[in-house]
């Protein structure tokens, strides 16, 4: 395979909590597409992979199952300074959203048994595919907030690099709540970290996190109402911060695709 003439040099960021083994396998060695992937690791938990790598273009960031956010973030750190540095012309999330603190596909993981001929497993009568058993209650501690902050990020250093090319595609998540409320965290960030980054050009410098209103205001928001409510991450009901800073975004120069 080939890319297009103008798309060279691709960036691949896997935030899901299970380890990228297979979008490893498939670009290790193309020193063209940097992969990074941050995952839980730890006994019994699946795949059981990404520990390390010898592939220069595989950056594996292994946190310890139940990581919270500050680990998150730290990790995080590595991984934007890695970005940069492959100055990609665009970047491509697999963003998984089941590191999320109360998601529910490791709360019923504790006590289910595996059944390898169907590559099922079974608790409380509900059913997950191809995930062994695990001996951990909850895989990770992140929020909403979280997944909000690096997708800023991220659509930041994408304005600045890439011309604020960004795919994003979701992966996991399995609690319908949990999933709903990190995606659109998910797409806020990005939109507002591609808004902030157009607003800010020609600034002598910028702290894209902290200088944020919109930021600032959406993680207190975060912090006294973490159970937010079914109409939105608002709390309200009415249009989101997110919703407006969608529709500003399309009418900005740069782009980003979820």
């Amino acid at each position: 395979y080939r890319y297009p003439q103008r798309i060279r040099r691709v960036v691949i960021f896997d935030f899901d909590v299970h380890h990228g083994n297979g979008t490893e396998e498939i670009f290790m060695h193309d020193d063209d597409v940097l992969f990074i992937s941050i995952h839980a690791y730890g006994e019994g938990f699946y795949p059981a992979s990404g520990l390390d790598s010898e592939a220069r273009n595989i950056v594996n960031i292994p946190l310890p199952i139940g990581f919270k956010s500050n680990e998150f973030h730290n990790a995080c750190e590595q991984v934007y300074r890695r970005i940069e540095h492959h100055n990609p012309d665009i970047i491509f999330l697999s963003a998984g959203m089941d590191a999320r603190e109360d998601d529910t596909i490791m709360k019923d993981s504790v006590e289910e048994t595996y059944e390898s001929n169907s590559r099922k497993t079974r608790s409380n009568g509900r059913m997950s595919w191809g995930m062994p058993p695990c001996s951990c209650q909850g895989s990770a501690g992140l929020s909403g907030f979280d997944y909000l902050s690096m997708s800023f990020k991220i659509a930041a250093i994408a304005h600045k690099f890439c011309q604020g090319r960004v795919v994003s595609v979701l992966e996991g998540g399995y609690g319908k709540r949990g999933l709903s409320e990190c995606s659109v965290a998910h797409l806020e960030g990005l939109a507002q970290g591609n808004l902030h980054a157009v607003a800010c050009e020609g600034w002598p410098s910028t702290s894209f996190i902290d200088d944020s209103p919109s930021l600032s205001r959406r993680k207190a928001e975060d912090d006294d109402n973490d159970d937010c409510n079914d109409n939105g991450l608002d709390g309200g009901g009415g249009t989101s911060d997110a919703a407006a800073a969608a529709i500003a975004a399309a009418a900005s120069p740069t782009r980003f695709v979820a």
